[in-house]
């Protein structure tokens, strides 16, 4: 259902989303295999975030504000790295992962989306996603561990989801 938010549910998905950046900063710091750095337009062009868009950004200014939320470096292969968008559905569809991936690779064409859901986390280039028509992979337990991933999606399901 698209609808235009109010600016309470806007909050709401400000809160959600700083969140699940944190848990994916802590999960991957927390790993101890990988350097995490914010990345997204907010860190990276403050000035760029304060620009108030009515739809009609120019190519540059919209690629700028699609700019992924943070890079990791794989410790142990230091030329390996990562442009991850960092993302929260209560409900993936394949149909909502696949317009989030489309819109992000349009503009970084090697970036990766991770996504938080309250049954697990799924890391997937955006370009396989967008092959497979949405279909996303979990996150591997060659990436992050299980009992890791098991601590944080604890998180996610406590502040975002509560039972």
């Amino acid at each position: 259902m698209n609808h235009r938010q109010t600016p309470f549910e806007f909050s709401e998905s400000l809160v959600k989303g700083k969140i699940v950046e944190t848990v994916f900063f802590r999960m991957f710091s927390h790993s101890g295999n990988y350097v995490v750095l914010p990345f997204g337009y907010e860190n990276v062009l403050p000035a760029i975030a304060g620009i108030s868009s009515n739809g009609n950004d120019d190519d540059a200014v919209s690629a700028i504000k699609r700019a992924p939320d943070f890079v990791i470096i794989d410790k142990e292969e230091p030329h390996d790295v990562k442009l991850v968008e960092v993302k929260y559905m209560k409900h993936p569809s394949a149909e909502k992962v696949l317009e989030k991936a489309t819109l992000i690779l349009q503009s970084w064409r090697p970036a990766y989306l991770f996504l938080a859901t309250p049954k697990g986390f799924y890391l997937e280039k955006v370009a396989e996603i967008v092959k497979n028509k949405g279909a996303m992979n979990l996150l591997g337990e060659e990436i992050i561990s299980r009992d890791l991933q098991a601590e944080y999606a604890n998180l996610v399901n406590k502040y975002i989801e509560p039972l």
